[in-house]
């Protein structure tokens, strides 16, 4: 019990102090700068939003982009949390005219006001298994253009969401996952500097495991693997995204 409390104590001693260094550091950092606007009303209001820090504002615009390359018709978002992704991917959905489904433990905060947009709160592993017989309750066809993955960060989960929600992508997808790059403390490109967790590199090491290679997530970096173009950005936790070479 004692041993309990000690670690509790040195834990949250250790956060306070990094609260206090974030806070520090912060204050000697310009302000995030806008993206130059564009002729896209939606690609512009992301730009907007995206100058708000948080531990996946630089990745918005990257995402939009990446999700309008893919052409979309089916877009499943795993993770929620507070809408950020939804954010932009019913953006992405309404320019596309694509069905949006999200998924998360948690009730949604934010849902997505696309009249083509599916909110289901259920465990994604558990989903997935239900996936192609909601698709046909809803007249969808079940093949998944376009998956973002921002759920637990946990290393045995990503295995089992890669297992589970692969087999649905269709022929030309694209995956997108947040957190291949998370530790106890991040760096946005703009030089300020945000709190996670270390979850032992889990979501990369999945990923890794499943492509049987190794990456260095600290750098970003662009690889093929099997007909697979890895690209990772390592600011602001990480992202990578997963498509298909034709």
């Amino acid at each position: 019990m004692i041993g309990k409390i000690i670690k509790a104590i040195k834990f949250k001693s250790k956060y306070h102090g990094l609260h206090l260094q974030q806070k520090v550091h912060n204050t000697f950092v310009s302000s995030p700068k806008k993206e130059t606007y564009t002729d896209s009303e939606e690609y512009n209001k992301i730009i907007d939003h995206a100058v708000e820090r948080s531990d996946i504002n630089e990745h918005l615009t990257t995402i939009f982009n990446a999700g309008m390359a893919s052409k979309p018709k089916l877009i499943v978002e795993l993770g929620v949390r507070s809408g950020e992704s939804t954010f932009v991917l019913e953006k992405v959905a309404k320019i596309c005219d694509a069905t949006l489904v999200s998924d998360d433990l948690d009730p949604c905060i934010n849902p997505s006001k696309w009249k083509k947009s599916f909110f289901v709160q259920q465990d994604d592993i558990t989903f997935a298994k239900d996936f192609p017989d909601f698709c046909t309750s809803n007249n969808i066809n079940g093949k998944i253009d376009l998956l973002f993955i921002d759920t637990s960060h946990l290393y045995e989960h990503t295995v089992q969401e890669i297992d589970s929600w692969f087999p649905l992508l269709s022929d030309n997808f694209k995956v997108i996952f947040h957190d291949t790059n998370l530790r106890d403390v991040y760096y946005r490109n703009d030089g300020s500097m945000g709190l996670a967790w270390d979850n032992d590199r889990a979501v990369i090491r999945a990923i890794e495991e499943y492509y049987n290679t190794s990456f260095n997530e600290r750098k970003d970096f662009t690889a093929t693997i099997d007909g697979i173009q890895v690209t990772h950005y390592a600011n602001c936790c990480g992202l990578t995204i997963l498509e298909k070479v034709n």
